[in-house]
This record gives C-alpha cells, structure tokens and sequence, in this order.
C-alpha cells in the first residue's frame, strides 16, 4: 500500500501505512467495490492484531509483503509503536467496514 520500489528507504515497499489503507479502502467503497474493500480490512485488521498479539503494541507501519512487524533495515527511522494513524484507521475499519464494535485491546 505505499511504493512499489524496494529501497530499504522508509515509505517504499514492503511497508504499509494506515493512512494508504483507508484511502484504497474508501477508493474501492466509492466505486461499488464493498467486497474488495472488506477483503483489505480484514487483511489489515488480522495483520494488525497478530503483531499486537506478539508485540503488546499498534505499529506506525507494517511489513505488507510478510503480513508483520517490519524488519527494521534501511535508510529509515525506527518503527514508531502506538501510532495514532494506525490507531485511528484500525477502528474505523473495524467499525465502520466490518461492523464490529472495537473492544479495547489488552496486552498479550
């Protein structure tokens, strides 16, 4: 959901960014495409929580190619935990694309 170059550089591939998700999400809503926009939630969402589950916290990115936590080589800054982007995009999607109404998240 960002660049399709791979540089090890910060916003290029594999990384994936809430805010990259939403708008392909709301794209895909907008042209009647509910189902496919559903599919990238859910995706998201499961990514989301799985690396919760290991970690304890919400990343700022993700490592869209191995559906984790990004592996932390580059020219980049550290990978920010509790990022509100995520934060915000995760309980949107959950909301308002899924139906579910969000339950706080405990640690692991």
């Amino acid at each position: 959901m960002g660049s399709e170059v791979t540089s090890g550089k910060q916003w290029d591939a594999p990384y994936t960014w809430a805010p990259h998700v939403y708008i392909a999400v709301d794209a895909m809503n907008k042209a009647g495409m509910r189902d496919v926009a559903t599919t990238l939630s859910r995706n998201w969402i499961e990514m989301v929580d799985r690396v919760h589950a290991e970690k304890g916290v919400i990343l700022e990115k993700y490592d869209a190619q191995r559906a984790s936590s990004p592996v932390e080589t580059g020219d980049k800054y550290v990978t920010q935990e509790g990022f509100l982007w995520s934060n915000g995009v995760y309980i949107t999607l959950l909301r308002d694309q899924l139906g579910v109404v969000p339950q706080r998240l405990s640690p692991p």
